[in-house]
């Protein structure tokens, strides 16, 4: 899909949240927006808004992601 609908799109992140559920576990969303995306047949998909979610680890003092989920949100 990157070599092909998304070759040319632009993904920006727009808003981030950090909650610290522990010191070394924390949630994060990420709003997005995209644009420059094309259908298969090449008509470009109108602007997309979405928004990233993620549990993440520290261990040995490197952050990892353990849960993400990806979601598109209405466009207003």
């Amino acid at each position: 899909m990157f070599a092909t609908i998304f070759k040319d799109s632009n993904l920006k992140m727009t808003k981030t949240k950090i909650r610290f559920i522990k010191p070394d576990v924390a949630a994060v969303d990420a709003w997005w927006e995209m644009t420059g995306a094309k259908t298969r047949e090449g008509k470009e998909i109108p602007l997309r808004k979405g928004l990233l979610n993620f549990v993440m680890t520290k261990e040995g003092g490197r952050w990892f992601i353990t849960v993400m989920h990806n979601m598109d949100l209405p466009v207003s």
